[in-house]
């Protein structure tokens, strides 16, 4: 296992507030359920051209992959709610929040709140969806929204 995969599980782990044996087990009981996909292999960028040369795929050559032919810095995101793993993409620039894997997959949200409130809805119809999209949504590192929004704001 490599270290950055460790740090994570690790991290899993305290927020999850479990052991980290527990977090792998977790992981792979949700795979072999076929609650989550496998990961997908990253491509070599040479394997993936479109022509325009930024290897993202969409023909746009502005490097981001979605299309518009606008540049725009996207953050992965991930939240774990009601044992359910839901996966979105972070627009720094707009706050934009688009979740792509999970309840609500496919849409689009103007907030990070917005989302997590969908997403708490659609999971736990019973509760108070309000939640803050800050607090909510990690990046694959284990580091809050919120942090990763502060960091960037401060250079």
């Amino acid at each position: 296992m490599s270290e950055e995969t460790r740090t994570v599980v690790r991290l899993l782990a305290r927020a999850w507030d479990v052991s980290e044996d527990d977090v792998i087990q977790y992981l792979v009981t949700i795979f072999r359920d076929g609650d989550m996909p496998a990961p997908e292999p990253t491509p070599e960028p040479e394997s993936e051209s479109d022509g325009d040369g930024d290897g993202d795929g969409d023909g746009d050559g502005d490097g981001d992959g979605d299309g518009d032919g606008e540049p725009s810095e996207t953050i992965e995101v991930l939240a774990r709610y009601e044992k359910t793993l839901i996966k979105a993409r972070y627009h720094v620039a707009t706050e934009r929040v688009d979740v792509t894997a999970g309840p609500m997959a496919g849409q689009s949200f103007n907030s990070p709140s917005g989302a997590a409130v969908a997403v708490v809805r659609a999971l736990n119809p019973n509760i108070s969806p309000n939640r803050s999209g800050w607090k909510f949504w990690s990046t694959r590192d284990g580091r809050k929204l919120g942090d990763v929004r502060d960091e960037l704001a401060h250079g």
